[in-house]
C-alpha cells in the first residue's frame, strides 16, 4: 500500500509537470515567504529568470518592477494578501512587468493560495499572461476614433486608407470638398476608391511616398500642393500618419492658402530688401520680385513677362 501511494504521488508530480510545461501562460509557484519554488517555461520567458535562478529567491525581485501604466508607480504586491488571507488576488488593470532584461510587457495576472488536501495554506501560485497585444491594439483603436472625432470636428479632409491603398473611410468634409468642386459620385463617396491609383496624377515623389507608407515602410508624410479652383488660387498640405497596429493610413488635406500667401508675401519683401541693400537697379529688383512671384505661385515667367 506504501510503495503504491508513493507510485500515484510520483505520477501526480509527473502530471503536474507535465502540466505547467506545457500550459501556455506564465506560471509562478511560491512559498508562504514569498520565495520562488517552481517556474514553467512561459514564466522564464516572460520575467527573463530561469527557474535555477530564481528559485529560493524573493517572488517580488523575480516577478519585479511591475507597475501601473500611465503613472508608473510600483504596484502592491499580492504576496502578503495571500499568504495572510489566502485569498484569489488580481492586479489592477493596465499592469505592466518589467523582466529581467527590461522589456516591459502588459499583463493579465491573478495570484490563489496553495493548499494542501486539508486545506491548510501552504504557498501561492501566480498565474500570468502577455496582453500586450491586446492592450497595444485596444490603445491603437482608441488612439485612432479619438483622432477620428477630432479630424471631423474641423475643416480637415480625410481619408483612411487599408493595406492595399483602397479608402475604407472618408468624414463629410471630404465628401462635401468633391461634391462642391464636381467630382464624380464616386470620389464623393470615396470608400473603395483606390487613392494610390487616383495620385498617378501627382508628382511622382508624392505617389511613392504614399505607396511606401500603405507597405508599411514608412510612418509619415508631408506634402503641399496647389489646388486651384476656376474662381480662386489655392494650396493645400496633405498630411499623412501610419496606425502601427491596423496599418492604416490616415490622410488629411487642409487648405492652407492663407498661410501660404503670407509666407509668399514675406518671401518677396525678403527679396526686395535685399536688392535694395545690395543697391540693385529698379529694373533689377522688379525682375527679382516678378520671378520670386512666379516661382511661389507657379506662374509662367514667360507668359508674366507678355503680360506685362
Amino acid at each position: 500500500a506504501r510503495k503504491q501511494a508513493e507510485e500515484e504521488l510520483r505520477r501526480s508530480h509527473e502530471d503536474l509537470a507535465i502540466t505547467l510545461e506545457s500550459i501556455a501562460d506564465g506560471v509562478i509557484v511560491a512559498d508562504l515567504q514569498g520565495r520562488v519554488i517552481r517556474m514553467n517555461p512561459a514564466a522564464e520567458r516572460l520575467t527573463g529568470w530561469s527557474t535555477a535562478e530564481a528559485t529560493g529567491r524573493s517572488l517580488d525581485e523575480v516577478f519585479r518592477l511591475i507597475i501601473t501604466e500611465g503613472t508608473y508607480e510600483p504596484t502592491q504586491s499580492p504576496v502578503p494578501r495571500v499568504a495572510r488571507d489566502g485569498l484569489v488576488v488580481g492586479l489592477a488593470k493596465g499592469t505592466v512587468l518589467k523582466a529581467r532584461d527590461g522589456i516591459q510587457r502588459s499583463i493579465v495576472e491573478s495570484c490563489v493560495a496553495l493548499r494542501s488536501g486539508a486545506g491548510e495554506l501552504r504557498g501561492m501560485v501566480v498565474v500570468f499572461r502577455d496582453a500586450t497585444p491586446e492592450v497595444t491594439e485596444h490603445q491603437s483603436r482608441v488612439e485612432l476614433e479619438h483622432i477620428q472625432r477630432q479630424l471631423d470636428s474641423e475643416a480637415l479632409i480625410v481619408a483612411h486608407l487599408d493595406r492595399q491603398g483602397r479608402i475604407i473611410h472618408v468624414n463629410e468634409a471630404w465628401s462635401k470638398f468633391a461634391r462642391e468642386n464636381g467630382a464624380d459620385a464616386q470620389t464623393i463617396e470615396g470608400v473603395g476608391l483606390d487613392y494610390l491609383a487616383a495620385t498617378g496624377r501627382d508628382p511622382p515623389a508624392v505617389a511613392d511616398a504614399l505607396a511606401e507608407m500603405v507597405a508599411g515602410r514608412t510612418s509619415t508624410f508631408a506634402y503641399v500642393y496647389p489646388c486651384h479652383s476656376s474662381t480662386e488660387s489655392r494650396w493645400f498640405k496633405l498630411a499623412a500618419a501610419r496606425i502601427a497596429v491596423d496599418g492604416v493610413v490616415v490622410l488629411s488635406h487642409s487648405n492652407i492658402t492663407e498661410h501660404y500667401l503670407a509666407e509668399a508675401r514675406w518671401s518677396i519683401q525678403a527679396v526686395v530688401a535685399h536688392a535694395l541693400a545690395e543697391g540693385a537697379p529698379l529694373l533689377n529688383i522688379c525682375g527679382r520680385v516678378i520671378r520670386t512671384t512666379c516661382e511661389l505661385l507657379e506662374w509662367e515667367l514667360g507668359a508674366t513677362w507678355m503680360l506685362g
